[in-house]
C-alpha cells in the first residue's frame, strides 16, 4: 500500500501531510461525486475522499488504474470479478507484505457506490453521520476496522485538513464549488512632477534605476528626458484574487456527448485494418497478458492521420512506448490518443477540426510495423475507454 508523505511529531505520531498537485487535481476529481455518493448514505464525504486518497495514492495504484477502478482497496469479488495483487498489513510486531484478491469494477462509479453499500453494513455503523459527532469519530472507528494500519486515523485525518476535505460534507443537493486563491502582479505608479529626474526617483523610492527603465522602456523614449504629469511605473506589488468555480467531477462525463458516431474514423477508411482490440491481449510471452488501451490500425508508412473530432491539441510529444504522440481533448471532456506517429503536424494549444489533418503515420515507440495506435480517454494517459463504443473501426 503507498505511504503518504508525512511530518511528524516529537512522537512519531503524523500531524499534516504536504498538499500537491496530484493530490490537488485527483480530489477535484471525485470530489463532487464521493459528496453525492455520502450525501445519500449518510457518510462523510471528507472521509471517503481520504480514503480514496491514501489507498491509491492519490489515483497513482494499479488497482485503481482500468481496468480495475478500485479505489478503496476493497477485497473480494464484484459480480465475480476479482484481480490479485501484492498489499501491505499491520500487526503488533510491525508491516509484512501479502497477496489478496481485490474486487474488480466495470468503472470508477461502481467502485465509489460499492464502497458506499459496504460503510452502510451494520459492521461500520460506527462510521455513519448520524453516529458520530466528527469525521475524526469515523475515522477511529475504521481503524481496525476497515485497515488493520493502527496509522490509519491520524493517516486520513492528516489528509482531511490538509486538502480542507470537510468542505464536501455539506452537499445538499448541490454542486460543490470552491475559492481559487490567483496571484497576480501589480504595477506601483509615480506621476512625475516638474523639475524631477529619473535618478533622483530612484534615490527617493528605494528603487534600482536599471529595474526603473526596464520597467519604463515602452514609456520613456530618453531617459534623461521626462516630463511632468507622465506616469512611471516605480516598483511591482503581488496581490490575490479569488475566484470562485464548479468543481468538476470525473464523472459529470460518464454517458455526456459521448454515443457512437460522434467521432470520425482517423484514418480514411480501406486504408487500415484492425490488427490488435481494446482489452486484454496476449503478450510475447505465451504465458502472460496485458492490458491494451486502444486500438491498433495498421496502414501504411506516412498514411494521413486525421482528428477524430473538433478539439484542443493537449499534448504532443515522444514516449518510448507510445512513440510520438498527440492527445486532442474535445467538448465532451475525452481525449482521443494517436501513437506511433512518424510525423506530428499541430502544436499544443492548437484548434483542430474534425477531419483535419494532424500527423502521419508510422512505427516509433514500441512497435513492430507502421500502425495507428488510436484511444480514447477521460485523462492523459490513464482512464482509458474502448474507442469500439464511439466508433465503427472496420
Amino acid at each position: 500500500m503507498w505511504q503518504p508523505s508525512i511530518v511528524l511529531d516529537d512522537q512519531g505520531e503524523p500531524l499534516v501531510i504536504q498538499t500537491n498537485k496530484t493530490g490537488k487535481e485527483f480530489i477535484e476529481m471525485v470530489g463532487q461525486a464521493a459528496a453525492k455518493i455520502a450525501d445519500k448514505n449518510d457518510l462523510y464525504a471528507s472521509v471517503m475522499i481520504a480514503q480514496a486518497c491514501l489507498e491509491t495514492g492519490f489515483g497513482t495504484s494499479a488497482l485503481s488504474q482500468a481496468p480495475y477502478y478500485n479505489f478503496f482497496g476493497i477485497k473480494g469479488d464484484y459480480e465475480g470479478k476479482s484481480v490479485k495483487m501484492a498489499t501491505l498489513e499491520d500487526s503488533a510486531s510491525g508491516m509484512y507484505q501479502i497477496k489478496a484478491q481485490f474486487r474488480d469494477y466495470p468503472s470508477e462509479e461502481e467502485s465509489f457506490e460499492d464502497y458506499a453499500k459496504l460503510l452502510k453494513t451494520p459492521f461500520y455503523q460506527g462510521a455513519w453521520k448520524s453516529n458520530t459527532t466528527s469525521y475524526k469519530d469515523a475515522t477511529n472507528y475504521l481503524t481496525g476496522r476497515y485497515a488493520t494500519d493502527r496509522q490509519y486515523a491520524q493517516k486520513l485525518n492528516a489528509i482531511i485538513e490538509a486538502y480542507d476535505l470537510t468542505q464536501y460534507d455539506n452537499y445538499q443537493g448541490a454542486e460543490i464549488k470552491r475559492i481559487r486563491k490567483i496571484k497576480e502582479e501589480q504595477n506601483i505608479f509615480y506621476t512625475v512632477k516638474f523639475g524631477d529626474v529619473l535618478s533622483q526617483i530612484a534615490f527617493d523610492k528605494n528603487v534600482n534605476l536599471a529595474d526603473l527603465e526596464k520597467w519604463n522602456k515602452n514609456k520613456i523614449f530618453d531617459f534623461d528626458l521626462i516630463f511632468p504629469q507622465q506616469k512611471l511605473i516605480i516598483g511591482k506589488k503581488i496581490v490575490y484574487r479569488y475566484v470562485e468555480e464548479k468543481v468538476k467531477s470525473f464523472f459529470n462525463d460518464k454517458n455526456n456527448d459521448i454515443k457512437e458516431g460522434q467521432f470520425s474514423s482517423p484514418l480514411k477508411k480501406g486504408t487500415f485494418v484492425k490488427t490488435s482490440d481494446f482489452g486484454t491481449r496476449q503478450a510475447p510471452n505465451a504465458y502472460a497478458t496485458s492490458q491494451h488501451d486502444g486500438v491498433d490500425l495498421a496502414t501504411p508508412l506516412n498514411s494521413t492521420v486525421y482528428a477524430a473530432k473538433d478539439g484542443i491539441v493537449a499534448a504532443t510529444g515522444y514516449d518510448p512506448s507510445a512513440g510520438n504522440y498527440i492527445f486532442i481533448r474535445h467538448t465532451n471532456g475525452l481525449y482521443t490518443n494517436y501513437f506511433h506517429l512518424n510525423a506530428i503536424g499541430v502544436k499544443v494549444g492548437q484548434k483542430v477540426a474534425q477531419g483535419q489533418a494532424i500527423a502521419k503515420s508510422g512505427s516509433t515507440g514500441n512497435s513492430t510495423g507502421s500502425h495507428l495506435h488510436f484511444g480514447v480517454s477521460r485523462q492523459l494517459w490513464r482512464h482509458y475507454l474502448n474507442p469500439n463504443d464511439f466508433i465503427s473501426l472496420t
